[in-house]
C-alpha cells in the first residue's frame, strides 16, 4: 500500500491521465444506461403504476392493449372479482389557458371507473368529482400545464379541467391524463353526434380496451385471453425492439470497456517491470509487489469511477427535464463490478510475469 500510494504521488501526472480515462468510459457507460432507462421507463410507468398482476384483453387483439375490444356489459362476473376495466387512447389535445398561447399536445388518456386503484397517488390537487374533470400526469406541467387549466380533445371537442396531478406516469414515452371509463367508452350525443375517441358503436357502446387484473381468480369466457403483466409490456409497441437494442448496446459497451481497463493495467504494471526487478533485487517478496499492484489498480479504478459518476450525475441535473433519463443503481453497480473484476484480471495476469522477474537479469539490463 506505501508503495502503491508513493509511485502514483511521484509520478502525478501520469497516473491522472490515466484515472481520466477510466472516469470517461465510466461517465459514457452510465450516461447511455440512464438514457436507456428512463427511455424504457417512458413507455412503461404508467402500466408499472397499475400495480396489476396481469391484463385481460380480447383474443383477436394480438396482445396489444389498444387494438383490444371489449364489450363491458358482457363481462359484469370479471369486474366483480376484484378486477377493473380501462381504456387506452392515443390522442391531441388542446392545451387551453390565459397564461399561455393555444397548442397543441400528444397524450394518452386511460379511462377509468371513480376512485380506481389504477390511479395513482395524487401530488397536486384533487380527485375527480364531475364528467368534465381529470388528473394528469405532473409531467404535462413541462408543457406550461397549470392546475385548473382546460384541454380540448382534437377529435371529439369535448373539454376537460385539469383538477389534480399524479406522479409521472407516461404511456408509449406520452404523458398521461386519467379520465372517467365513461368519457372516453361511450357516445356523446352532445357533442356533433361524435363518436369517443376509443371507437365505441352502436353495436358496443361500452366498449373497453382492458381489465386490470388484481387475484388469481379468473374465469375467462370465450374470446378473452389473459396476459400477465410483464407481458402486457413487453408488447407495448416498440419497447422490446428498444429494450433489446439498447441491452445489447450497453453490454458490449461495458465490456469492452472492461477490456479496455484491463489492458490498460496490464501495460502500466509491464512497464514497470525493471523497477519491480530492482525491488526484488533489495529483498521485497513477490506477495509484497502483488499487494502493491492490486491495491494501486483498486485505487485508480474506483478513483476513475467516483469521477465517472459524478459527472454523469451533474449531466442528468442539467438536462431539460423532457429528456428520457432515469437513474438504476442496481445497473451500476453490475457494470462498476464487472469492470473492477477485469482490472484486477489485468493486473494479476501482469503480476504472474513480475514474479518469474530475475532481479540480475534486470539490474544488468538497466
Amino acid at each position: 500500500m506505501f508503495l502503491a500510494i508513493k509511485e502514483m504521488k511521484y509520478q502525478k501526472g501520469r497516473y491522472l491521465l490515466i484515472i481520466s480515462v477510466i472516469a470517461l468510459i465510466f461517465y459514457l457507460v452510465f450516461f447511455l444506461t440512464s438514457l436507456a432507462y428512463g427511455l424504457a421507463k417512458a413507455n412503461r410507468s404508467a402500466i408499472d403504476h397499475f400495480d396489476a398482476k396481469g391484463m385481460i384483453i380480447s383474443s383477436a387483439a394480438n396482445d396489444n392493449i389498444t387494438a383490444s375490444s371489449i364489450d363491458q356489459s358482457s363481462i359484469g362476473h370479471l369486474l366483480d372479482q376484484d378486477h377493473e376495466p380501462l381504456n387506452i387512447v392515443i390522442t391531441n389535445v388542446y392545451h387551453i389557458s390565459p397564461k399561455t398561447e393555444k397548442k397543441l399536445l400528444s397524450i394518452a388518456f386511460i379511462g377509468t371507473i371513480s376512485d380506481s386503484r389504477l390511479v395513482p397517488a395524487l401530488l397536486e390537487g384533487r380527485t375527480i368529482k364531475a364528467d368534465d374533470e381529470v388528473i394528469a400526469s405532473i409531467s404535462l406541467k413541462q408543457d406550461g400545464i397549470s392546475l385548473n387549466d382546460k384541454i380540448k380533445d382534437s377529435k371529439t371537442e369535448r373539454t376537460y379541467k385539469i383538477v389534480g396531478f399524479t406522479k409521472e406516469a407516461k404511456y408509449n414515452t406520452l404523458p398521461v391524463v386519467y379520465i372517467g371509463l365513461d368519457l372516453i367508452s361511450v357516445p356523446m350525443q352532445a357533442y356533433k353526434n361524435a363518436e369517443a375517441v376509443s371507437g365505441a358503436t352502436e353495436n358496443m357502446p361500452q366498449r373497453i380496451n382492458a381489465i386490470a387484473v388484481f387475484n388469481d381468480d379468473i374465469k375467462l369466457p370465450s374470446g378473452l385471453t389473459y396476459l400477465p403483466i410483464n407481458k402486457v409490456i413487453d408488447k407495448l409497441p416498440g419497447y422490446q425492439a428498444q429494450v433489446l437494442t439498447f441491452g445489447l448496446m450497453i453490454s458490449f459497451l461495458s465490456g469492452i470497456s472492461a477490456m479496455i481497463i484491463a489492458i490498460f493495467m496490464y501495460i502500466l504494471t509491464m512497464q514497470k517491470s525493471i523497477s519491480f526487478g530492482i525491488l526484488k533485487a533489495q529483498g521485497f517478496s513477490n506477495a509484497y509487489i502483488i499487494k502493491a499492484v492490486i491495491f494501486q489498480t483498486i485505487i485508480i479504478t474506483l478513483a476513475g469511477l467516483f469521477v465517472g459518476y459524478l459527472v454523469d450525475m451533474i449531466s442528468i441535473m442539467l438536462l431539460p427535464a423532457k429528456v428520457p433519463i432515469a437513474i438504476n443503481y442496481g445497473f451500476y453497480a453490475v457494470i462498476s463490478l464487472l469492470t473492477l473484476v477485469f482490472a484486477m484480471l489485468g493486473a494479476l495476469f501482469s503480476v504472474h510475469a513480475v514474479t518469474k522477474i530475475d532481479p540480475l537479469e534486470t539490474i544488468k539490463g538497466a
